[in-house]
């Protein structure tokens, strides 16, 4: 063989190595191990039953109106819908919703390439949650002084939290947002790299700009932290803020939010948004604050722990302009969201994230720094250090796992205390239990949060045990610095990887519980659409928060074939608007509408839904189907076409359609006034809880756990 074509072999054969040390890469495992993942999650998006609540379905019906736009080459009405979202309930509340279009263009190739469907509306949500894993792996990379390491844990951290899991199945909102406000984040810290050169400037304040147009509370967050960090950066001083190009970024960021509420009708979205109402009791707040910011983000107490240490341990590298957007962003976050009564769960879902990138950036460094503790101290002191974790981990995993395998154990343990309270009754925090019985209601609903304390404990010592008697083998001489990080490393995955299996296991379940729709809700849907066809304007009465017009609407013309257009359907009545705009002017205005309305002006169909015993919910249920039944007895408007019972979800569905004439009648105005429709003040009767029992579905505890 000549010279000539050995270098050329040689060539090759180097070439051959470097595509398989790019393949076996750390990011191109890390990636994989996360699109695998996010197909796991994409598969049970793809296969399960529940289906979509209000909130989904407002968010869903927003991209198929945009899509039903494109699809009939009406790129003017696009353009048009796109910039004024659509409007509430017109002409009661006749104000534009407050949700901006970023995430209505996410769904709409999807529509187009899967037809508009439930697995069509969701399967955004997965795909943007791998974006963010890409982005958690960067981040991680260029924040951290461990490069590869963070990016793993990064995206490690990131797909083992349950709320982001289970949330990035539904078509919401939030997951939009989430993947904005963290490629901004991104980008500005490219941006930082490069002093903010004109053109990473420009592109971060793009993306500011766009995360803002996500979701407004996320994107204004992340704006006012981004804005902080930049005055710390230029000491406070505005002629050095100035002359920086922090001006460009922001000026980027701004100029699209200034464009979308150029419109005065924008302004009242502001408006509505801050009158979105937060009650709680003290107990609840507390309760949601310190449960979700420890536990729904993490598949083990090692986890949450860590996050919230991490998030601690970043202050000292505070000088450090991208670890200093962090550390104002995860506070100022944290201080918004506690004075928010309630759903901390939902609305912090962008993020409760920092706080575990906080942990993928500083755990390597810990690791690093044990791993060189345990090779350096002497053999006396890491016998005893060795000993004393011997013996508390090994007790530990012994409680741990009882709590774990018999949950009872836990609250059994809890009764002692309770019983010296005997016969006083706890009428704080929102409750009203005899103490005794308080330890029996905790048990009840969240015993599955005693299996997972359990479980964590257990995994945690484990990892402590091995940490011990691995320290008692470098003692030996036989470990160097590399193999006890390696011992470090293989310690911090015996203490969150059982969690994170786990979770995966759950998952299915998980999902279900959070999509929070019976299936047999889907056979609502069909049996009216069935019995009343989906064009026209449908008028639902007695919906509750799973069951609004939205959904309603969305499977009135999903369902259909072919597909009606979408300004043809539409469903007035519930809705999940109820939340900011009171329900009892829109009950007021249609029992108004069904008595004296022309028979053209009349709904073209009714939809009755009367709770019947072992109703499944527990949800307040308005007075509308006792007000429309004593207007359409007396006018008989409208005929009944079919009825139904849903035994699954215990409640009656019946459906009538209008009749060509009929004369108009007085309105009951003494009966509305008497349930609290009109008035100055809401009558507590006129909206009445069913089922003080709670919702019949697949919670063993504590929301995930």
């Amino acid at each position: 063989m000549s010279r000539r074509r050995k270098r050329s072999r040689r060539r090759g054969e180097r070439r051959i190595l470097e595509r398989l040390r790019a393949l076996l890469s750390v990011r191109n495992g890390t990636l994989l191990l996360a699109a695998l993942a996010c197909a796991y999650l994409g598969r049970i998006v793809y296969t399960t039953t529940w289906t979509m609540d209000a909130d989904e379905a407002v968010h869903s019906i927003e991209g198929l109106r945009l899509y039903d736009h494109l699809a009939r080459g009406e790129i003017g009405a696009f353009v048009r819908d796109t910039y004024f979202p659509e409007r509430w309930a017109p002409p009661v509340h006749d104000h534009l919703r407050w949700y901006p279009f970023v995430h209505a263009w996410c769904l709409v190739p999807f529509f187009a390439a899967l037809g508009p469907e439930d697995f069509a509306a969701r399967l955004p949500s997965v795909l943007l949650l791998f974006g963010t894993a890409v982005i958690f792996f960067d981040l991680g990379r260029r924040l951290s002084r461990r490069p590869a390491a963070s990016g793993f844990l990064a995206v490690v951290l990131l797909l083992g939290a349950p709320n982001l899991l289970t949330f990035s199945a539904q078509s919401l909102i939030a997951t939009a947002s989430l993947f904005t406000c963290y490629l901004a984040l991104l980008l500005y810290v490219r941006s930082l790299a490069a002093d903010h050169a004109p053109k990473p400037a420009l592109l971060a304040g793009l993306a500011l700009g766009l995360a803002m147009l996500t979701k407004y509370d996320h994107g204004g967050i992340l704006a006012i932290s981004l804005g902080l960090s930049e005055l710390a950066r230029a000491r406070y001083s505005l002629p050095r803020f100035f002359r920086s190009g922090a001006p460009l970024l922001f000026g980027a960021a701004l100029l699209p939010v200034v464009i979308w509420f150029a419109h005065p009708a924008k302004l009242q979205i502001l408006s509505d948004s801050a009158g979105h109402p937060f009650y709680g009791t003290p107990r609840l707040i507390l309760f949601d604050f310190v449960m979700t910011w420890f536990a729904e983000y993490g598949a083990s107490l090692a986890v949450g722990g860590l996050a919230l240490l991490s998030f601690a341990g970043l202050i000292r590298r505070r000088s450090e302009p991208a670890i200093r957007i962090l550390l104002i962003w995860g506070t100022l976050s944290m201080l918004f969201y506690a004075s928010r009564g309630r759903f901390h769960f939902r609305y912090h879902l962008v993020e409760a994230p920092i706080f575990l990138l906080a942990a993928a950036v500083v755990v390597p460094g810990w690791i690093e720094w044990v791993a060189r503790f345990v090779a350096s101290a002497n053999t006396r002191r890491r016998h005893l250090l060795a000993g004393a974790a011997w013996l508390l981990s090994a007790c530990v995993i012994f409680v741990g796992l009882r709590i774990a395998l018999r949950p009872v154990v836990l609250f059994d343990s809890m009764r002692a205390p309770f019983e010296f309270f005997h016969g006083l009754r706890v009428d704080r925090w929102g409750m009203r239990l005899e103490p005794g019985a308080y330890v029996d209601y905790f048990a009840q609903h969240y015993g599955g949060f005693a299996s997972y304390l359990g479980g964590s404990l257990a995994a945690l010592a484990a990892g402590v045990f091995l940490l011990a008697s691995g320290s008692l083998y470098v003692a030996l001489g036989f470990g160097t610095v590399r193999s006890t990080r390696a011992l470090c490393a293989a310690a911090l995955a015996l203490a969150i990887l059982p969690g994170i299996g786990r979770l995966y296991q759950r998952l299915p379940d998980m999902v279900d519980w959070e999509l929070e729709c019976h299936p047999e809700l889907g056979e609502v849907y069909a049996f009216v659409r069935a019995n009343g066809g989906a064009e026209g304007t449908t008028l639902l009465g007695g919906g509750w928060d799973q069951l609004t017009n939205n959904s309603l609407r969305w499977y009135l013309i999903t369902g259909s074939e072919p597909l009606p257009a979408f300004g043809d359907v539409h469903v007035v009545g519930d809705m999940i608007g109820s939340l900011v705009f009171p329900p009892e002017e829109r009950i007021a205005y249609w029992t108004e509408q069904l008595a004296t309305a022309a028979t053209a002006d009349l709904p073209d169909r009714i939809v009755l839904v009367e709770p019947e015993e072992g109703f499944l919910y527990r949800t307040r249920i308005g007075p509308e189907v006792e007000l429309y039944r004593t207007v359409l007895a007396a006018r008989g408007s409208h005929v009944s076409v079919a009825t139904r019972s849903f035994p699954a979800l215990g409640c009656r569905v019946e459906v009538l359609r209008v009749v060509p004439d009929s004369e108009p009648v007085a309105a009951p105005r003494e009966r509305m006034q008497a349930l609290g429709v009109l008035g100055d003040s809401v009558a507590e009767s006129s909206r009445t809880f069913v089922n003080d029992d709670g919702w019949v579905l697949k919670d063993e505890s504590l929301r995930h756990f």
